[in-house]
């Protein structure tokens, strides 16, 4: 499946703000999902049981320093479950679009998990393109949050 947050050809990926504080990205939009395995509310995905392996991508600019990690919920309970990796984003007047990533195994043995994925800025931009760039191209789609799930027996 690939779930992500699409906004229209003009349209910014959104703030960052407060810097140092876990934020929740953006996801609004199936991809593709040919087996039905994953929903979307609230920009979180639910996963039933089975063995995942999660890829997700998310742009930044001007933020500094920022990473992302995955977070999964069951019965109400929040565990994070890995942290991406970390990149620079240059600022005060460089202009760089860079791009977080991150990946994990996940053996899900609960009937359902609610999963997130959220980015930490070390700089507070709140300028509507801290989280992406609109490429400003009539007719064609912007992506941010990009998430790829691959689902295994267990």
């Amino acid at each position: 499946a690939i779930i992500c947050d699409r906004k229209a050809y003009n349209i910014d990926g959104g703030t960052h703000t407060p810097a140092d504080t876990w934020l929740v990205r953006d996801l609004n939009h199936e991809e593709q999902d040919i087996d039905n395995i994953v929903s979307i509310s609230a920009n979180k995905f639910t996963l039933g049981r089975g063995f995942y392996r999660i890829k997700w991508a998310v742009p930044v600019f001007r933020t500094y320093s920022t990473t992302t990690k995955l977070s999964q919920t069951i019965d109400g309970t929040t565990i994070d479950i890995i942290q991406g990796n970390q990149v620079y984003s240059k600022s005060q007047g460089y202009y760089a679009e860079e791009c977080c990533e991150g990946q994990a195994l996940v053996k899900q043995t609960a009937e359902t998990a609610e999963y997130y994925i959220a980015s930490r800025a070390s700089y507070s931009y709140s300028s509507s393109h801290a989280r992406g760039l609109a490429g400003d191209v009539s007719g064609i789609y912007n992506y941010y949050t990009y998430v790829t799930i691959l689902k295994g027996d267990l």
